[in-house]
């Protein structure tokens, strides 16, 4: 399989740059995300009632579907704490290339500013406060997992498309 994975922390523009890639490269374009919420409704509400590792569960098993479709080639748009997931991680990198989508805590605050309002990751406080600290921990797996990096940073979703397609070997 020859996809293109993208990850990294919410609010760096992988949604946006999957619908983009999508469009430009004509392939498919699947959110975890979404498949998630077709299978569990409210994630917001899946996770009060279930806890962060049944989710991180389910958003395994999602992969793990996925993988098992033969010849797959799409634009697959992970959920940020997906690196929390070694065996998630191992199967997406059988699937294709994975890139980190990467971004200042600045910008990512901003970004996350204009956007709906979101659970804790860490339970400590909202959202926006606990960027830099999952940040921390999250870093290394980025890092560890992903085949490129793509600083989002003061750049347009084309410019991210462009830098993503020149990187890939689609």
């Amino acid at each position: 399989m020859n996809s293109i994975i993208l990850i990294g922390y919410r609010g760096v523009g992988k949604s946006a740059v999957s619908a983009a890639l999508s469009e430009t490269l004509k392939l498919d374009k699947i959110s975890v995300d979404d498949e998630l919420k077709n299978k569990l409704g409210n994630l917001q509400d899946f996770i009060k009632l279930n806890g962060w590792t049944s989710f991180r569960n389910e958003e395994y098993n999602v992969v793990l579907d996925l993988s098992l479709k033969e010849n797959l080639n799409i634009i697959l748009d992970t959920g940020g704490g997906i690196v929390e997931t070694e065996a998630a991680m191992g199967i997406l990198r059988k699937m294709g290339q994975i890139f980190w989508l990467s971004g200042s805590i600045e910008v990512i605050k901003d970004r996350l500013l204009m956007s709906n309002p979101r659970l804790s990751l860490s339970g400590n406080g909202s959202y926006l406060d606990e960027i830099s600290s999952v940040l921390e921990r999250r870093t290394p797996l980025y890092k560890k997992y992903c085949d490129h990096v793509i600083d989002t940073d003061g750049k347009t979703i084309d410019e991210i498309v462009l830098e993503v397609i020149k990187k890939s070997r689609i």
